[in-house]
């Protein structure tokens, strides 16, 4: 009977151990949404204060914590404060930094927030991302709704998920201008960005979204010369 007491009492204690609450939470295989939806084979892209941008086997998004179903929600939030809480600096000597990307190249996405839908983002498809001259921020001083643009240096065109990449020579200063819709309520929702090169501080995610846009619901006319 005391053999068979002990081993009890050990079986408790590795399970007691097993379920220890100070074990750091480990980030899911797949993340449940409060509308049901299911993302799989998730990592995570970046962790931000109010929402994370996870990469899943259907592309890669940002999602509202709100937007994730408990108890899952409890689990990413604590993963955010443990990650945002790490040093910015990186670590000594640690390993190999990855390759940097090919300099006058730059990629990003469009992006922005909607009044409903499960991930509450739409992706904005088929926009046109204007390269313009440097000096071409001048036209936009008076804030006209129809403005004159000299020659494009170059002009893309974002994709089904509004992702869009060009190429400039190295050191090329530019002036990014984009305007895009999408229908909400049957009605068209404009959003439009204009930033100069010199505030890109990360070429290889560029992202425009309804939290850098420049106006909301104001369309503008461009004529090229």
């Amino acid at each position: 009977m005391r053999t068979l007491s002990r081993i009890l009492f050990l079986f408790a204690a590795l399970n007691l151990f097993a379920d220890d609450p100070a074990a750091p939470p480990m980030l899911p295989e797949s993340l449940t949404l409060t509308s049901k939806v299911v993302l799989r084979k998730i990592s995570a892209v970046r962790w931000e204060k109010d929402r994370v941008i996870i990469h899943h086997l259907g592309g890669t998004d940002p999602i509202l914590y709100n937007y994730i179903a408990e108890p899952q929600r409890t689990v990413m939030l604590a993963l955010r404060d443990i990650e945002m809480s790490k040093p910015k600096v990186p670590p000594k000597a640690a390993a190999a930094a990855p390759a940097a990307a090919p300099e006058g190249v730059f990629s990003g996405q469009c992006y922005v927030a909607t009044s409903g839908g499960s991930l509450a983002y739409y992706r904005m498809s088929g926009m046109t991302v204007m390269v313009l001259p440097s000096e071409a921020e001048e036209r936009f001083a008076d804030d006209n709704s129809t403005i004159n643009l000299p020659p494009a240096l170059l002009l893309v065109t974002t994709d089904m998920d509004g992702k869009f990449t060009f190429t400039v020579p190295p050191k090329t200063a530019f002036f990014l201008v984009a305007q895009g819709y999408h229908l909400e309520n049957n009605q068209k929702v404009y959003y439009h960005w204009r930033m100069q090169s010199s505030v890109i501080k990360d070429p290889a995610h560029l992202l425009l979204t309804s939290e850098n846009c420049t106006h909301v619901n104001k369309r503008l006319v461009f004529d090229h010369m």
